[in-house]
């Protein structure tokens, strides 16, 4: 168990390429400067929320100046190719800087923008290759054995690309051939998912172990300019007793997390041996409901698609369907066909003048797919955590 061993396979035989990711980050920051040029809002807030709504004219003008922004067009030409691994230096263990992961979030939502300009002007060619970059986006991050990355592709599948999926599914743009493959790649996804979790939970265990050493060797776990934080290497001032038992469990530490899945661990686990294995084991637990919201994403973006295949077939969406079981709770994820409610985020501008996002809810008709989310519970007013997708009736 070596972070060595971890290094080893994230490169796998890649190519190491710090130039391309140098450049990437050049190039986000010029389009980035470019862009609040030449329209008069914030363009990274304008660009956090590709599915909101603008008003008519802010619309107009953003999809003008981003799809002619010449910045722009060099990171989807960069992206159509290899996206290489990152140069990281893992000796550095818990503070290793992962730089590549903002670059990615920045450039997956571009191109949701993108996706929904073609999927406006009917342009299918642009439209799925904007959602092929976006594939690969998170194809890159689903490769990576740290649990960060799970972490971050997570958030873009779900925030992004399964509702990019569902937008394309509607839009008349895809043949019934495409669905069917895009419902294959997400059972083989999950199919994929057990061993990734096995390694991501080896990889995070590499790393706390890591720290483990360092401090049972005097370095500072945490280290930080703040006199006004205590570091955990501190302890050994104060508790000597507790300091020893932290720096030098690392076999009964490794015993116990011989975990294949993150769900197997347990808080107790942490408890008896010591305050910074609890505090490592209820990370975990809470990251496993995240990947699970995940798994949930893959079943319910699943369910949408056979719906919009019946529709294909019969002429509309079917009043009730069979649907794959629920990852949260007894039973299978919900589906709905008729009016309901839906979240949409509006573009406003306040009485100072500043300019946001704003969470409405309104009322349409369409299909909804859904699964309860990590509290076993349909959300509520002001909790809201049930993974949904929506096609339009």
């Amino acid at each position: 168990m070596t972070l060595t061993a971890a290094e080893e396979h994230y490169y796998q035989g890649r190519r190491r390429d710090p130039e391309f990711w140098r450049r990437v980050e050049d190039l986000v920051k010029e389009m980035t400067e470019t862009l609040n040029g030449a329209v008069n809002c914030d363009v990274p807030q304008l660009l956090s929320r590709p599915f909101g709504v603008l008003p008519e004219e802010l619309h107009a003008e953003w999809k003008r100046v981003l799809l002619a922004n010449p910045v722009a067009q060099t990171l989807h030409d960069l992206l159509d190719g290899e996206i290489p691994a990152a140069e990281r230096n893992y000796s550095e263990g818990m503070w290793m800087k992962l730089p590549e992961f903002e670059r990615l979030r920045s450039l997956a939502r571009m191109e949701i923008w993108r996706l929904r300009f073609a999927v406006e002007d009917r342009d299918s060619a642009a439209a799925l290759e904007a959602y092929s970059r976006l594939e690969k986006i998170c194809a890159w991050l689903e490769d990576d054995g740290l649990l960060i990355a799970q972490l971050v592709a997570c958030r873009l599948e779900l925030d992004l690309q399964l509702e990019a999926l569902a937008m394309l599914a509607t839009s008349g743009l895809v043949s019934e051939e495409w669905l069917r493959v895009q419902s294959e790649k997400l059972m083989a996804a999950e199919e994929r998912w057990p061993d990734r979790e096995r390694e991501v939970l080896y990889f995070e265990a590499c790393f706390l172990l890591d720290a483990l050493r360092v401090l049972g060797h005097g370095g500072r776990v945490f280290p930080g300019e703040s006199t006004n934080v205590v570091c955990m290497d501190d302890l050994k001032w104060f508790l000597p007793a507790a300091w020893w038992r932290v720096a030098g469990e690392n076999a009964e530490f490794i015993r116990r997390f011989e975990r294949g899945s993150f769900a197997e661990l347990s808080e107790s686990d942490g408890i008896t041996i010591n305050w910074a294995l609890l505090r490592w084991a209820q990370s975990c637990r809470s990251a496993e409901k995240m990947l699970r919201r995940r798994l949930a994403g893959w079943r319910v973006a699943c369910g949408l698609l056979t719906a919009e295949l019946t529709k294909r077939r019969t002429g509309d969406y079917p009043e009730t369907l069979e649907m794959p079981p629920e990852p949260f709770a007894e039973g299978n994820l919900r589906y709905f066909k008729g009016i309901m409610e839906r979240p949409v985020f509006v573009w406003r501008e306040d009485e100072s003048g500043e300019s946001h996002w704003e969470r409405k809810v309104t009322e349409e008709t369409s299909v909804e797919v859904w699964s309860v989310g990590p509290d076993g519970k349909e959300d509520t007013e002001g909790k809201y955590d049930d993974v949904k997708y929506y096609l339009a009736h």
